[in-house]
């Protein structure tokens, strides 16, 4: 044998690889919580958009491990039939005539809210900031439907 092949046999060298594994394990072990944390936290974002913005993401994750390391690349985008539905409504509600601009993106908010509740399965809530501030309250909120539902009669008995 050559005295190269010796001297991996050596016990510096047995040393040395003994290590060198244990670093490597150390290392996958530590990119694998990483990794598994990560898409927690995307998940968690994924619900977090269902319950407060109404709207289901397709969420898609491909991970590449890399030296000492994972690269994760997410593609999250709304699904286009939801984004069909968001259109078919806005189009159907901006050609009536809703008086002023705020009493009609109220009343947009609200129905959009209802059709896509209605249409994805019980989505909890939909855009419930799009157009207001955060902290709308429950009054307002009632005396914005009853805008809209005082506006949907008006329009109804003025078309008959």
């Amino acid at each position: 044998m050559s005295e190269d092949v010796l001297s991996e046999f050596l016990p510096e060298k047995l040393g040395e690889k003994l290590v060198e594994n244990e670093v490597r394990k150390l290392l996958l072990y530590y990119v694998n919580a990483f990794t598994n944390r990560l898409v927690t936290f995307i998940n968690a974002a994924q619900s977090w958009a269902i319950s407060y913005l109404g709207i289901p993401f397709r969420v898609e994750t491909s991970q590449t491990r890399i030296e000492n390391g994972v690269e994760v690349v997410i593609h999250a985008y709304i699904d286009p039939e939801v984004v069909g539905k968001i259109r078919e409504v806005v189009e159907r509600e901006l050609k009536k005539e809703w008086g002023d601009s705020k009493t009609r993106l109220r009343a947009l908010k609200y129905i959009l809210a209802d059709e896509l509740r209605s249409s994805t399965g019980g989505v909890s809530a939909l855009l419930s900031d799009m157009y207001s501030s955060t902290s709308e309250s429950p009054n307002k909120t009632r005396r914005a439907r009853a805008e809209v539902r005082a506006e949907e009669r008006g329009s109804t008995t003025e078309s008959s």
